[in-house]
């Protein structure tokens, strides 16, 4: 399975955490040295690159952002992507 992590702030790096070494895991943040921690996982540089393929999506963005990033994802109607953004509908 495949699984991408859109976002790797504090929730996001937890999850990727307990997903390494169990799936395929693809990790994007905006934000670089954040990955850097992340050794044996796939980096795409952009939500549509670590969406392509993927299984599961996990979107781990702040709230304001969830719109624009989810926007951008490239997951076909077979992916299943979660979101985390806590009061977005």
């Amino acid at each position: 399975m495949k699984v991408a992590v859109v976002g790797v702030g504090s929730l996001g790096s937890a999850i990727a955490r307990g997903l390494v070494g169990r799936v395929d895991l693809v990790l994007c943040d905006r934000h670089p040295e954040k990955l850097a921690a992340f050794q044996t996982a796939t980096v795409a540089l952009d939500p549509a690159g670590a969406a392509s393929g993927a299984d599961v999506v996990v979107l781990c963005v702040k709230p304001k952002h969830t719109a624009a990033v989810a926007a951008a994802l490239a997951a076909d109607a077979s992916t299943l992507v979660v979101s985390c953004a806590a009061g977005v509908p």
